[in-house]
């Protein structure tokens, strides 16, 4: 028994969207944004699956403060199964070196050309909007974990 729980101090996890594999490794934990609030998994977990809400994702890989990578995660699901976690996102970027600057222009970008669109552009007016929300919420996620 106690050779089991040698073999588990670390955790396997995947990270996918729609557009591309973000991370594959082995982790120590991982904290994600479920729709019941903030939840930590460590090896070992019990089995679960949940639905992501918008919010982040650290992902510790080691034992140094520096050894975290940083997601901003817009909705999916999640499951886990003892040493093995797989997130499905439907929008993820990693923000562990985030530009803040960048991020701040893209925002102000996506405000002008909304303010330029005519009344009628229904659902350019929604994909934009969409696209801000996304943005602001990565702002947030890297100004939390700014050096």
């Amino acid at each position: 028994m106690a050779e089991h729980f040698e073999q588990a101090k670390t955790l396997m996890v995947e990270v996918v969207t729609p557009d591309a594999n973000l991370f594959r490794g082995e982790a120590r934990n991982v904290v994600v944004t479920t729709q019941l609030g903030e939840l930590a998994i460590f090896p070992l977990h019990a089995p679960l699956v949940a639905e992501l809400a918008r919010g982040e994702m650290r992902i510790k890989t080691g034992d140094n403060p520096d050894d975290m990578r940083v997601y901003s995660v817009y909705g999916g699901y999640m499951s886990v199964s003892e040493d093995h976690m797989l997130v499905l996102a439907d929008m993820a970027v990693e923000l562990t070196n985030a530009d803040i600057f960048n991020i701040k222009r893209d925002i102000d970008n996506m405000y002008d050309r909304l303010k330029r669109l005519p009344e009628d552009a229904v659902d350019e007016r929604e994909l934009l909007e969409k696209d801000i929300e996304w943005l602001d919420l990565s702002l947030t996620v890297a100004k939390r974990h700014q050096n």
